[in-house]
């Protein structure tokens, strides 16, 4: 998956002034969150369905030996076929999907409904954002992040549900997740 060098949660490309050092200096040294050759994160890249598959199956020590096809585009010798199997097993993934997309960027919205299942977040607060209605699939979910507060949205107030997520701003979901009260 990722390759790993140099010391533990230290990233050239991670300046003291990068808006989400914290987080991921953070989980780099904790090795929840794994760099790529020479010590690059590469913080603006896409956070892919499958990686963000792996790292919650690996932080939350779920069983990843399961490598039967569940889904029609992940095959059984797919990288992550363990890890996207265990959190449909955890109920944070839904099985009745045919396609899983694994290298597919994951989108705020997809990860909102996964964080809020993978750690049993509450409901307790409304959902702040223009761009996010009560119909809307994710709704319960970022409604559960917001209460926990692993997520506050754009300055514009919008929450930008359908946007990809980028490997640091999942980094300061999953620290806030983490940490959450």
């Amino acid at each position: 998956m990722l390759a790993y060098e140099q010391a533990v949660g230290q990233f050239q490309d991670i300046g003291n002034d990068f808006w989400a050092n914290k987080e991921i200096e953070t989980l780099g040294k904790k090795e929840i969150v794994l760099g790529y050759a020479k010590s690059y994160f590469k913080p603006n890249e896409v956070m892919t369905r499958a990686e963000a598959a792996g790292l919650l199956a690996t932080y939350f020590k779920l069983n990843m030996n399961d490598r039967k096809k569940t889904f029609q585009d992940v095959p059984s010798d797919h990288w992550a076929v363990g890890a996207i199997n265990a959190l449909v097993k955890e109920r944070i993934v839904d099985k009745q999907m045919t396609a899983f997309q694994p290298d597919e960027p994951i989108t705020r919205e997809q990860l909102a409904m996964w964080f809020a299942q993978a750690w049993k977040l509450k409901r307790g607060a409304d959902v702040p954002f223009t761009d996010v209605k009560e119909t809307d699939a994710a709704y319960d979910a970022i409604e559960k992040l917001v209460a926990a507060g692993v997520a506050n949205g754009y300055e514009d107030g919008t929450f930008r549900p359908k946007e990809t997520v980028t490997r640091a701003q999942f980094a300061v979901f999953f620290y806030r997740a983490i940490n959450a009260k």
